[in-house]
C-alpha cells in the first residue's frame, strides 16, 4: 500500500513556496508528483516533489549565485588585507 502524500501547497521548503500541484510526471520508475513553486526571487517552476522534500532542490539557481557572490567577496577581502 503506498504511503499518503504530504500536502505541501502553501509551505515554504527552502527558498521555495508551494504555489499548486502541476500535472504528475510519468517517468520510468513510476508516477513523479509535479509542484509548482515559487522561489524567494520571484522565479516560478514546476519541481519534482521528491527533489523538494529531499532538499534537492532549495532554490531556482539564486542561492547558488548568492553563496558563489558572498565567497568571491570574502576572497577580495581577503587578499586586499594581504596587501
Amino acid at each position: 500500500m503506498p504511503r499518503p502524500r504530504q500536502q505541501l501547497v502553501g509551505t515554504t521548503v527552502g527558498y521555495w513556496t508551494i504555489i499548486a500541484q502541476d500535472t504528475d510526471k510519468q517517468a520510468s520508475t513510476g508516477i513523479k508528483r509535479v509542484l509548482v513553486a515559487k522561489c524567494r526571487c520571484g522565479t516560478i517552476r514546476s519541481v519534482l516533489e521528491q527533489n523538494i522534500i529531499s532538499g534537492q532542490s532549495k532554490s531556482c539557481g539564486c542561492l547558488q549565485k548568492q553563496r558563489a557572490k558572498e565567497h568571491q567577496e570574502l576572497v577580495w577581502k581577503q587578499r586586499k588585507q594581504k596587501g
